[in-house]
């Protein structure tokens, strides 16, 4: 049986070498989760294969990158006597703000979101339960009071000393406003050592609501107060050069990315899933420790492998196949993906990180902000490029980014939910629909399910529902 652990990590692009230094990391992290022995061949034979394009050796790097990363977390050193500086994340988090403290660190630092890696690693790969948050629940962090599973995950990890106390967390909580509350949480229940700092906008923008650039510098003098507490809980010291450079790199990154979902979205056959699509976009959604190389890596190779598909015309479904794009494809839920693909749908594009490319007109505060020669300082370039993606908009500007997105890219209509359980994600999908049905002479539909947590969802009525989907777009 332990040959499955050596098989794993030569599915995720591991060479030889690379197999020996970690076939008994990753026995030990599997132990240390419940996974046995029986699960791990279950993941390497059939899992992994069924769920994922293991065909292309970009998605296996891809893969690989976050074993790596999930193998790295559990490397940290639960002694915080031991010289190595901690940061962490949440979900949502503006990636380059990471890489340039990571890069200003002269001592050894992890720099990463490791609630978010686990849930990947875990859900996607491994299809495990988490025995774990029911614990956390008995304690009052209840599905009932609409808590997700993801903020459930960064606490129990912490709890049951999966990893160690950070020199500081920085929560993010212009999107979920349930992760500062987590900290909160954690911090009360189970010790002081869960420092944190958090970066908020105090409200919503109005439908009609103008002045952009208030609303950038209110958010960069938010990072730069963020920044000089991490400062001076880690004694470093956080350049306007380091992070100039962690935009520019990681600036290439999302460039590509957002090719390679251009490409993806108007290629007929679709020569990519909606599980790899996923796994390319959510490096968009938190920082991972890892280096930034290994991730450019597997997207160059990803974009001349689908390149070659179109060329090809080579497709995950037959030619003018239905196809929809997703708010976010659910990626800690890669069997409902494959509902989709085996109701002839195939899921094409996310539009929640999507922001590159759209006017100025139909997204608050965007493409101005990067032609704006008076923005010099880069907390206000990271500040404006944040507040120019769709989930950070109120629901009016993001029904327009949207709709932008559905008239530019191939599609049969636009798959909303998988947040049904989120006491603000919910309401917020359900007024989105509402919105895209007047302005879009196309289909919307809500997903009953959860995003995070497969414990609450039923798995039949959702096939029943892509069926039901597929039917109607192919009578389309």
């Amino acid at each position: 049986m332990g040959a499955f652990y050596e098989k794993i990590l030569s599915l995720c692009g591991f060479d030889r070498q690379e197999i020996a230094k970690n076939t008994s990391k990753l026995r030990r992290a599997c132990e240390k989760f419940g996974i046995d022995e029986e699960q791990v061949a279950f993941a390497a034979e059939k899992w992994i294969p069924q769920n994922y394009d293991l065909k292309l050796e970009g998605i296996r790097k891809l893969i690989g990158v976050y074993i790596r990363e999930f193998l790295s977390i559990l490397d940290l050193p639960l002694d915080k006597n031991e010289n190595c500086k901690i940061v962490y994340g949440t979900v949502p988090s503006p990636v380059p703000l990471f890489h340039a403290l990571k890069d200003s660190c002269k001592e050894r630092i992890y720099t990463g979101a490791p609630d978010f890696v686990f849930m990947i690693v875990l859900n996607s790969f491994f299809h495990w339960r988490n025995t774990g948050l029911e614990r956390l629940e008995e304690q009052g962090f209840t599905q009932a009071c609409r808590h997700c599973a993801l903020n459930k995950m960064r606490a129990f990890i912490y709890a049951d000393n999966y990893i160690p106390s950070p020199d500081i967390v920085w929560t993010w909580g212009t999107a979920c406003d349930e992760a500062p509350k987590t900290e909160e949480f954690i911090q009360f229940c189970y010790g002081k050592q869960w420092s944190y700092v958090s970066t908020k906008i105090p409200h919503d923008t109005c439908k009609d609501e103008q002045g952009d650039k208030e609303r950038i510098t209110y958010l960069a003098r938010q990072i730069q107060d963020a920044v000089y507490t991490i400062e001076q809980k880690c004694r470093l010291k956080l350049s306007q050069e380091a992070v100039r450079k962690a935009l520019y790199s990681w600036g290439k990154i999302t460039a590509k990315i957002y090719y390679l979902n251009t490409l993806i979205a108007n290629a007929d056959p679709v020569p990519l899933g909606g599980n790899e699509l996923s796994l390319i976009n959510s490096m968009q959604l938190a920082p991972l420790n890892i280096e930034v190389e290994l991730i450019e890596e597997s997207i160059d190779i990803i974009i001349k492998e689908v390149k070659e598909r179109i060329r090809n015309a080579e497709g995950i479904l037959p030619l003018g196949a239905p196809r929809l794009g997703c708010y976010l494809v659910p990626f800690c839920l890669p069997h409902i993906v494959k509902y989709f693909e085996r109701a002839g749908v195939a899921l094409t594009f996310n539009t929640c990180m999507m922001g590159a490319g759209i006017p100025d007109n139909k997204v608050h505060g965007s493409c101005k902000v990067r032609e704006n020669k008076t923005v010099k300082h880069p907390y206000e370039i990271i500040a404006g490029q944040w507040l120019s993606l769709p989930l950070f908009n109120n629901v009016f500007y993001e029904a327009e980014a949207i709709a932008h997105l559905l008239a530019k890219y191939k599609n049969d209509g636009l798959i909303l939910g998988f947040f049904t359980f989120d006491r603000w994600l919910g309401a917020h999908q359900n007024l989105l629909k509402i919105i895209l049905k007047e302005s879009i002479a196309k289909p919307v539909y809500i997903m009953e399910a959860n995003f995070w947590d497969e414990r609450f969802n039923n798995n039949q009525r959702i096939i029943n529902q892509i069926e039901s989907i597929g039917r109607l777009l192919e009578k389309a």
